[in-house]
């Protein structure tokens, strides 16, 4: 079983940040938030649109949103994208600001949808579809680094606050009880049991006075395979199922410094022989792989030529996780430079997401144009984790007091047509997860969306090309102590992301 401690060292992180978590290991709020949170928009056209798919159909989009939307193919189709994604950070750390950039080139969608009849049929849709496919629903690609000066304290007081509770620890149970964080401190002499208690430790930094930095790369996604089918009620109303198998793949490395630039930091313990600090280095690696289960069920009504009304309702994926991850610190004084590394950890667990639900929209101009909205209600409270040798009763709990009991999601879009050529642009706006007391409005994660595309449909073959722009801001605590405040860096991330989908009838 994983060391309590590990667990305990992203408590007091009110504001979370998705693409940061926490030191070393997983399995925290964190990790149900970044798990639930997808940006809907696979295919050139339905990201062109803002995702707002749901009443349309026609698109692979519904597989992952309504899959009664399947229903309106009325010809078989195959379809493949590739997406290209920019994206730049900005971050403010004590009023020093860094600059990160990134760009990615990845799959987010392969598929194919097998549908009876034809387009010589009349009516909508074709009575019964059997839809394949891959969608890609989030991307863990990130680069960030910021610095500042903390003339407060240091991250070695966070493991002191631990090492030092209820009485104090002897150093022969590190290992056992912080192999990650405090026995790595120890080893490389950055903390030191004082002379009135051995059980007792202080640290080399005792009042702050240092530049501290941060470097993380992380890299992965998170696709999801799905199978679903959809048919005709009636002439009006269609209905649709899918089984989602979704795979995460994440992995992250991080290196966190700390710096005597002034040459200040100096302890008056002639008892110690390394006192005269120069700078630490703690890296920390994880990586966590995921498969998962989830049901989709959607209807879709067209009471009318002209409007589409959809309803679906998402079960929570059910995902079965593990966990490798390690530590390693370094540290420079004046007279030694000491090195030391965690063994490797490992952990199996279950993550069971949130409910959806998802209403839309869609009005049909003949063959010239269309508009669509979509409403998501996402419950992040819902989720949960699970374990045979543990309870994560503080997590879960955590949960449920950090996110909002309901988060809201708009997303529209409109096509204009001149055949066989298509115009498109979307809007899209993804809530604010957490509780409003947490978090400002420069801070709170939303993520606001703007998009656009072209297209080509022919009789056999089709080529779609689709962009958005969004914005998003984070903040993110690097360490937290209970009884004094902790800087914290503001996060501004700008993505720009490109896909372009080809796509044969037949």
């Amino acid at each position: 079983m994983m060391s309590i401690q590990m667990r305990n060292q992203i408590k007091g992180m009110l504001i979370a940040c998705l693409f940061l978590p926490s030191i070393a290991a997983a399995q925290n709020e964190i990790d149900a938030l970044r798990y639930s949170q997808t940006l809907i928009g696979p295919t050139a056209r339905s990201l062109a649109m803002g995702g707002a798919f749901g009443a349309l159909g026609g698109d692979y989009t519904c597989l992952s949103t309504n899959p009664a939307g399947l229903g309106i193919y009325r010809k078989s189709d195959f379809s493949l994208s590739l997406g290209f994604s920019g994206r730049n950070y900005k971050a403010d750390f004590g009023g020093t600001r860094t600059l990160d950039d990134r760009f990615d080139v990845d799959i987010p969608n392969l598929g194919v949808v097998l549908a009876s009849g034809s387009q010589k049929d009349g009516g909508i849709g074709s009575g019964i579809a059997f839809g394949i496919a891959y969608n890609r629903l989030a991307s863990f690609n990130n680069s960030i680094t910021f610095k500042g000066r903390n003339d407060e304290n240091s991250i070695l007081d966070s493991f002191l606050e631990n090492i030092n509770a209820n009485g104090g620890t002897s150093s022969d149970q590190f290992f056992d009880l912080y192999p990650f964080d405090g026995d790595l401190a120890y080893q490389t002499y950055l903390i030191n049991p004082t002379a009135a208690d051995s059980n007792i430790y202080a640290s080399v930094i005792p009042n702050g006075g240092i530049s501290q930095s941060m470097s993380m790369e992380s890299s992965g996604y998170m696709g999801e395979f799905s199978l679903g089918m959809a048919g005709k009620i009636d002439d009006y109303v269609f209905v649709g199922m899918s089984m989602g198998f979704p795979n995460i793949d994440y992995e992250e490395n991080k290196s966190y410094n700390e710096t005597d630039e002034d040459g200040t930091v100096f302890l008056n313990d002639t008892s110690l022989t390394y006192r005269d600090f120069r700078a630490l280095k703690y890296d920390n690696y994880l990586r966590t792989t995921g498969n998962g289960f989830n049901m989709k069920a959607g209807v879709l009504v067209i009471p009318v030529d002209w409007l589409r009304l959809g309803l679906a309702v998402h079960t929570p994926t059910w995902f079965f996780m593990s966990d490798i991850y390690s530590s390693r610190m370094q540290s420079e004084f004046a007279n030694g430079v000491f090195d030391y590394s965690s063994p490797e950890g490992n952990y199996t667990y279950k993550l069971y997401t949130s409910w959806r639900s998802i209403a839309s929209m869609g009005f049909v101009f003949g063959k010239s144009a269309l508009i669509s909205l979509e409403g998501e209600m996402v419950q992040y409270p819902r989720a949960k984790l699970k374990a045979s040798d543990y309870n994560f009763q503080e997590e879960n709990l955590a949960i449920n007091s950090l996110y909002k009991t309901s988060t809201f999601n708009f997303r529209a879009g409109g096509e204009w047509r001149y055949e066989p050529f298509a115009v498109r642009a979307g809007i899209s706006y993804y809530g604010s997860p957490f509780v409003n007391s947490l978090v400002d409005s420069k801070t709170d994660q939303s993520v606001l969306g703007y998009s656009g595309g072209v297209g080509y449909r022919g009789k056999k073959y089709y080529l779609d090309l689709g962009f958005v722009t969004n914005e998003r801001g984070e903040a993110y605590k690097t360490y937290s102590l209970k009884d004094e405040p902790v800087p914290f860096s503001t996060i501004n991330r700008n993505e720009t992301r490109v896909v372009v989908t080809f796509g044969k009838k037949f």
